[in-house]
């Protein structure tokens, strides 16, 4: 019975997660006209961020506060730098922001890697 609950619990909260995400990109979509599909590899990079400074010794909280900060920072350089251009053409824009995932899953492999050994 605590084995069910806890799986409840874990759905439930994964499924929070992909809501929020789903709204999310409803909300650039809408407001933008275009689909920023790297949306998706801007939430990972708040959680490698939260990840690094916890390696560094800083508390978790920091690393909760620190990541949006930095997530906006580089949406905010993303956006103005290469989606803005782009807004009049759809497919262009699409496929940028599909290019602007690999950083971050290079990224994510080279954390994987170093935390596997």
């Amino acid at each position: 019975m605590a084995e069910l609950v806890r799986i409840s619990f874990d759905t439930l909260s994964f499924a929070s997660v992909l809501v929020l995400l789903v709204l999310g990109l409803d909300v650039v979509a809408s407001m933008m006209g275009i689909f920023n599909l790297a949306q998706g590899e801007l939430l990972l990079l708040g959680a490698l961020v939260v990840f690094q400074i916890g390696t560094w010794g800083w508390p978790l909280w920091t690393g909760i506060v620190l990541a949006p900060l930095f997530v906006a920072v580089v949406g905010l350089v993303l956006e103005r730098t290469v989606i803005r251009r782009f807004c009049v053409a759809k497919m262009p824009s699409i496929l940028l922001t599909i290019d602007r995932r690999s950083p971050v899953k290079s990224s994510r492999s080279r954390y994987a890697r170093r935390a596997s050994s």
